[in-house]
Order: C-alpha cells, then structure tokens, then sequence
C-alpha cells in the first residue's frame, strides 16, 4: 500500500457483471462468430469459459476509503446498439449498449462519493475481447442483457491486480455503492 493509498484511499475499478445465463448465452454467440475469449484484459491467456463479461461503469483517477454508504439499484437489462473495436490499437471488440440505470450508478458516484473518472466521455459496451483482427461480425447478439452484480475493486497498481470486493445478486439494492 502507499502512501496515498493509505491516507486517501486506493482508485477503484468500478463494474457491473451479467447473470449467468447472459455470460452463457455471449460466451456461445462470441463462440459462434470466431471471436476469440483466450486472452484476458492484461493480454494473459485464459481458457475461454473463464472471460467474464462486463461492462466498466469507471476508472477513478481520484482515491477513495469508502466503498458502501447508500443503497444503488443494479438489476437492468442493456439495451444493444452496435458492435466497435475498442483499446489502443482497436483489437478489442466490445458490444456497444445504453442503459439509464448505468448512467444513474455512473453519475451516482460522480456525485454523491466525488469521484473522477479516467476518461471523459462514458462509451457503455460489453467487452467482447481484448484480441479480435478479425472482421466485425455484421450481427448483433439477439437475446436480453441482464445484470447480476455491481463489482467495486481497489486498483493494486503495485501488484497490477485488483483487489475486489464484489456486490452479488443485483435483484436486491446494494448498499450504498461508493465507488472506488
């Protein structure tokens, strides 16, 4: 931990996570479409049932003790817009989505726990992979997008990991979501 992390708080990473059934039914259409799920967000490689599908609601550049302090709802369905490439070099493919209930989180934390985010614009997408040369399948996935849970982690830069601290069954308000 340093020093800033001690007095202020650590950044955080904050996420929302979809139902077992969503992650099932985008690991299979991914599947079906050539998209490759082996390589993870740190370029490591991974078995393809291990990628987890999210969508980052933010990045703080700013640091934060708290974590909880004020019920936020986190069950919703995404509602699919189009398919984009995504990282520094655009071999990330992630499914561009809309949702009010991810803008409220969002603005949420901006507001009521001051967080500032690392980018300045809020782009909503389910990264699909981290590694996809291929073409764009002209396709988008067909079946609902539900939330199970809202993800707040501590961003561990010396160990280059997060340290998580997960918020589980999104059909309940969470307790007071105060981001990273």
């Amino acid at each position: 931990m340093t020093l800033l992390d001690r007095f202020f708080g650590p950044k955080k990473y904050i996420s929302v996570v979809y139902t077992d059934e969503t992650q099932r039914n985008l690991r299979n259409w991914c599947l079906d479409h050539g998209i490759d799920l082996t390589v993870n967000y740190d370029g490591s490689s991974i078995p393809a049932e291990k990628f987890v599908f999210h969508t980052t609601l933010m990045l703080t550049k700013s640091r934060h003790k708290h974590v909880l302090n004020r019920d936020v709802p986190v069950r919703a369905c995404m509602e699919q817009i189009d398919l984009a490439r995504f990282g520094k070099d655009g071999a990330g493919l992630g499914l561009r989505i809309t949702s009010k209930q991810l803008d409220r989180m969002r603005r949420i934390f901006e507001v009521n726990h001051h967080m500032v985010d690392t980018w300045s614009t809020f782009d909503p997408h389910i990264s699909l992979s981290y590694s996809h040369p291929g073409q764009i399948p002209s396709e988008i996935p067909k079946f609902p997008l539900v939330l199970k849970s809202l993800t707040v982690e501590d961003v561990c830069p010396s160990k280059n990991l997060f340290s998580s601290f997960k918020l589980k069954d999104a059909d309940r308000s969470m307790a007071g979501a105060h981001p990273a």
